[in-house]
């Protein structure tokens, strides 16, 4: 602090008094950046997510536009789909379930390759989780996306338990595929719930998170899979032990339902 020196004027600080204050700034910002560029990161994936959310869903719709109809496998996208009426992640690109499927979503859908990689490794949310090497079809966009592993299929899944408990997949809005997002593609983290999401795809053109409350009264029948009711998918709503104990599949539904907010 200044001080007067008897003359009625006063001195800076000292040295040890500059260095002391120093050193407490230093270790406020040592406690406090961690958090910060966690926050900043955070953000910056659920602004790409949403974006590509966007992108992609646009990509769908135009399928519908393009042959006038309202249900994909309606498409000529969809009725491309050839062999066993399905396209899945583990057929390999030239597969000819796959080939004309491919062929006519270029169209739509800003493509840039397609193929089997054997170096894409990914994990879990959880700390401490092993990375999982994924050997199988990558679809890669001209924005450095990755679309793997997907399931299409060339007609609709009917309803497996019925429009009870909110099934969203009922009427003419069936399910017709499923697929993980990485929004970054091989850049990293590679991290389920950080840069890695897993939507459903119905007939409509309609995207929605895995584990919401829609798409998990289609899966089993009930609320018994909603990410609310199962931590494993991504953690106990309003808390951040996601990072501790989740797998980070269901993440997609609660960054969705939470505003697009990234709060685990």
């Amino acid at each position: 602090m200044k001080r007067s020196n008897g003359l009625g004027r006063t001195r800076g600080f000292t040295l040890s008094e500059l260095l002391t204050t120093l050193g407490i700034i230093g270790i406020i910002a040592a406690l406090t950046m961690p958090t910060l560029i966690n926050n900043i990161q955070k953000k910056a994936w659920t602004n790409q997510l949403k974006k590509e959310y966007a992108n992609i869903t646009q990509s769908f719709k135009l399928m519908l536009a393009n042959d006038n109809t309202e249900s994909l496998q309606e498409t000529s996208v969809f009725q491309a789909i050839s062999g066993e009426n399905k396209c899945f992640y583990n057929n390999p690109a030239e597969d000819e379930n796959c080939n004309s499927f491919f062929n006519e979503m270029r169209k739509v859908l800003k493509i840039a390759d397609i193929r089997n990689d054997n170096n894409y490794q990914y994990r879990e949310l959880k700390q401490g989780s092993d990375l999982i090497t994924y050997n199988d079809a990558i679809i890669t966009l001209l924005s450095g996306v990755s679309i793997f592993n997907f399931k299409f299929y060339k007609e609709t899944i009917d309803k497996k338990f019925g429009c009870g408990d909110g099934n969203i997949f009922c009427g003419n809005n069936l399910y017709i595929g499923e697929f993980y997002l990485d929004i970054n593609g091989s850049k990293g983290p590679n991290t389920l719930g950080k840069d890695i999401f897993y939507f459903m795809l119905s007939e409509a053109g309609n995207l929605y998170p895995y584990a919401s409350k829609g798409t998990c009264s289609f899966i089993c029948g009930g609320n018994y899979c909603y990410w609310k009711n199962v931590k494993d998918l991504c953690g106990t709503p309003n808390t951040k032990d996601a990072v501790k104990i989740a797998s980070g599949i269901g993440c997609t539904a609660r960054i969705m339902e939470n505003n697009w907010v990234m709060n685990y």
